[in-house]
């Protein structure tokens, strides 16, 4: 007896595409096979999900545990036990969003090859309501509205239609017409996970020069003697000094201003070069130097980290290095035609830039307290926050509508 065997071709998202695998297998079968699989991997990204608000919780026990040691114990020791477990915590976070990312797509895979199959759209929700397939990923999701796609952004169903319509004696076979479909799915959805892939690393290499940055300030603190109020104490024998880590701006920089440029870096193009794009850059550079003398004055009087007693030291010149492109790219996202137009984000963004500007003159010490010229400063600058955000949403709303025309 002679036995004839096929060699199946598995397509690059480890699909078979031929559907004569198996001469017992109905089409019914084949789609309640990949059914299972996609039932399998949604339980998974609800899994991990799960997991990713345990990490949240163990981050936030982590970082009040690194203050309170930070305030009280050695500097030193508590900075490297702090450095520690926050890269543990960094690489467990990026395992899990790495691992849903991963079983997303792939779900979304399915949802295309389990409609082609059906010969109509049944499964939609990975393809128009999920986020980890999207444009940023999961980490831009946490700066977006992440609303539900239309249907029209459904991807056209592939081949199926030829193959029902393919003649026995067609020149093309049918399994050919499935290859070539299955191909150009394959080929599309590869090159949109290196997009997505060149974009995630993108962000998270912005993000890690912005903590670098923040971190070096800190170093440099801490062998200027200011890292800590037990510090200032041990080596300055002041009392009346601010330390590296209880300025609230630094905080911010870490958890706000840098993802925040992050995302607007990686998601949208900026005039970097243009006429408009080089006077802001030109503006925030003599604004900061403005600034910055009368943070030097400031110093004279109260003496922090970044500045005191009428000298800049190496932190603060650091930081003048950070602050100037945070500033700059902000101020192009708001006042410069960018590619894409900015929607719903204009909002998202807005809301961290005022809980940054009340943090920016926030001291986490006991013996500072709003003043006057604390209080004027912030409502001013959100005032004019909020005006800029109001300018750039209308115009947002007022291109929906002469499309919508």
């Amino acid at each position: 007896m002679q036995l004839d065997l096929k060699e199946d071709t598995v397509s690059n998202d480890g699909c078979s595409t031929h559907d004569d695998v198996s001469p017992a297998l109905t089409a019914n079968d084949r789609i309640h096979i990949l059914l299972s699989e996609y039932s399998t991997l949604r339980a998974e990204i609800v899994s991990r999900t799960a997991n990713g608000f345990t990490l949240t919780t163990i981050g936030i026990t982590v970082l009040i545990w690194v203050l309170k040691e930070l305030s009280t114990n050695s500097p030193l020791h508590s900075w490297l036990g702090a450095f520690t477990l926050l890269v543990v915590l960094g690489l467990g976070v990026f395992v899990n969003l790495r691992d849903i990312t991963r079983a997303a797509r792939r779900v979304k895979s399915l949802e295309h090859e389990i409609n082609s199959r059906a010969g109509e759209h049944l499964l939609i929700w990975e393809t128009l309501s999920g986020v980890a397939t999207r444009k940023g990923g999961v980490v831009a999701s946490f700066f977006s509205s992440a609303k539900t796609l239309p249907r029209s952004e459904l991807p056209p169903l592939q081949a199926r239609g030829a193959e029902k319509h393919a003649a026995p004696n067609d020149s093309v076979s049918q399994g050919e017409v499935r290859s070539s479909a299955q191909d150009s799915w394959s080929g599309a959805h590869g090159n949109m996970e290196i997009k997505a892939l060149f974009r995630s690393a993108k962000f998270l290499a912005i993000l890690a020069s912005g903590v670098a940055l923040v971190s070096i300030q800190g170093l440099c603190a801490y062998l200027d003697g200011y890292f800590s109020q037990t510090q200032i104490l041990e080596i300055h024998r002041l009392r009346g000094a601010y330390a590296f880590i209880e300025h609230g701006g630094m905080w911010a920089d870490v958890f706000i201003t840098t993802p925040i440029v992050a995302y607007i870096i990686t998601s949208y193009r900026l005039p970097y070069l243009s006429r408009r794009g080089l006077m802001l850059l030109a503006v925030v550079i003599a604004v900061s130097l403005v600034a910055g003398v009368l943070y030097q004055e400031m110093g004279k009087v109260v003496p922090e980290a970044h500045t005191h007693f009428g000298h800049t030291p190496l932190a603060g010149w650091i930081h003048w290095l950070y602050a100037i492109p945070a500033i700059w790219i902000c101020a192009m996202f708001y006042l410069t035609p960018i590619d894409p137009r900015p929607g719903v984000d204009i909002i998202f963004v807005s809301i961290g830039l005022t809980a940054l500007f009340a943090l920016g003159v926030m001291k986490f010490n006991n013996r500072w307290s709003w003043s006057t010229e604390a209080l004027v400063q912030v409502a001013v600058s959100i005032a004019l926050l909020w005006v800029a955000t109001a300018y750039r949403f209308g115009r947002h709303i007022e291109h929906r509508l002469e499309k919508k025309k």
